[in-house]
């Protein structure tokens, strides 16, 4: 697919859920208080933005979808603010708007770009409004095609099996943000997005891979829910479905800045690709795209159709980054019809140094393609202890990136690259001579499908080791 030339324009989605202001106070910080050991903000503005469920909304209009929103808010000033953003963003309000109910809202007091105390001014949902929010539902539910529950336990979704129920009904996609700890209310549902955190309060915390996978399509097995989108922070995110193999892909975040709002933007890209009927896979691909920028950017945010475009291309002129297993079998079939010779190898390549240059450019030299696997954060973690890695995933890849003897990297979260071995088949698999032939993951696997492994000799006196060792002793004399 080529997301260059989808129309979003066309997608029709329902956003349901609890609904919030998120107020900033900017301002000038100079000197402390005399009265107590706290900084004086000097006020200069304050930006009021839609936060929860409508900040989907907002994402989704500004991705130019049609959207509408139900939600319960009080008749106040916050209450105003709010559905003056919504029209503004050209979203259909379908409120229900209670004289007994507070507009919740978060203020954020900042200065110089960096947050200092946030006050959360709320109060969940006093009296029942299910029916009134069942009819008001079932009212508008036909103008769209994807239904999207936000719930951030404030509330408003306190009957969503009923919801859940009606929206499958009428055959509508559901997709959830999910904040509950008990997943049987959101049984039946077609997607839900929980963050790891989230996942791992349902499911218990996860050992490795495989048991992530494990628990993971239990859970789709026992609440009867189609697909589970896990977001992994810096790690990525992946996708499990029922009978499927899962699906991995590493972010693409040039720089982390602020994750406020970043699983809106994710949910609700998912959710205007799969109205206009694109598959599952790629509308992850594309929600993780427009993931990566909201976080290089302050406080709750959203990306546009033109960014998300232009991001895009950038990654499609140079594609030597492989997201996912099943971006990689493609690449490899493709190189394999033309008959070209594949050179592989694997490490962490934290702190690029001389003597990795030199060694990937020995690999290369090859064969007529060079393949890198790269250790993800948390497999780095656990080769080489807490302190490590120097560089995040991220800025890891983009070095490599930059090397012109570098013609595709993957991330793996495997203790080993096994399995992508087992994928690649390389006609070379490639270690540093500081290992032995018998030592090295997927050795006999490669010789018994007729590659070889060879052993690189390795620029004396270069590591990430010695470096870092360097670094600090250094660091002591000063």
């Amino acid at each position: 697919m080529e997301f260059k030339k989808l129309n979003l324009s066309t997608s029709k989605v329902l956003v349901i859920g609890d609904v919030m202001i998120d107020s900033y106070i900017e301002g000038e910080t100079e000197r402390i208080s005399p009265e107590a050991p706290v900084p004086i903000v000097k006020v200069t503005k304050e930006i009021f933005k839609a936060g929860g469920a409508a900040n989907v909304a907002v994402n989704l209009s500004k991705i130019e979808a049609q959207v509408g929103i139900i939600s319960i808010i009080g008749k106040d000033k916050e209450g105003s603010i709010l559905k003056k953003i919504l029209k503004e963003n050209r979203i259909e309000n379908h409120f229900i708007e209670s004289d007994q109910e507070k507009t919740i809202k978060k203020l954020r007091i900042v200065s110089s770009s960096q947050q200092l105390i946030r006050l959360d001014f709320e109060k969940k949902i006093s009296r029942s409004f299910d029916n009134e929010l069942v009819k008001k539902f079932e009212s508008v539910i036909k103008n769209y095609n994807v239904i999207v529950f936000s719930d951030y336990a404030k509330g408003v979704l306190k009957n969503i099996k009923s919801l859940i129920k009606i929206a499958k009904e009428n055959n509508k996609i559901t997709l959830i943000d999910p904040k509950k700890s008990d997943f049987s209310d959101y049984s039946g549902a077609d997607i839900i997005t929980p963050n790891k955190s989230e996942f791992e309060a349902v499911c218990g915390k996860t050992k490795n891979s495989k048991d992530f996978a494990s628990k993971a399509n239990k859970l789709l097995k026992n609440f009867n829910i189609n697909g589970l989108l896990v977001t992994l922070g810096s790690e990525g995110i992946s996708l499990f479905e029922k009978k499927k193999p899962p699906f991995f892909q590493s972010t693409i975040a040039r720089e982390v800045y602020d994750v406020t709002g970043a699983g809106d933007t994710v949910i609700a890209i998912m959710a205007a690709c799969l109205s206009i009927n694109i598959p599952l896979k790629d509308s992850v691909k594309l929600a993780n795209i427009a993931a990566g920028i909201v976080v290089g950017k302050f406080g709750t945010s959203y990306i546009t159709k033109k960014e998300l475009d232009e991001f895009h291309h950038k990654i499609i002129a140079n594609n030597k980054i492989l997201h996912s297993f099943e971006d990689l079998k493609e690449k490899i079939q493709q190189l394999k019809k033309e008959n070209k010779k594949i050179v592989m190898t694997n490490g962490c390549f934290d702190i690029l140094h001389a003597g990795h240059i030199d060694y990937l450019n020995k690999a290369r030299m090859m064969g007529d393609s060079l393949l890198v696997a790269i250790n993800t954060d948390s497999s780095v973690k656990k080769l080489k202890g807490s302190s490590r890695p120097i560089n995040n995933l991220s800025n890891r890849i983009s070095l490599l990136n930059a090397l012109e003897s570098v013609d595709m990297i993957i991330p793996f979260e495997e203790s080993t690259p096994i399995s992508l071995i087992k994928i690649v088949m390389p006609d070379f698999l490639v270690k540093g001579a500081d290992y032995k032939v018998n030592e090295v993951v997927g050795a006999d696997y490669v010789k018994k499908n007729g590659g070889e492994v060879v052993l690189v000799d390795l620029v004396e006196g270069l590591s990430t080791t010695k470096t870092i060792k360097k670094i600090k002793d250094e660091s002591i004399h000063i």
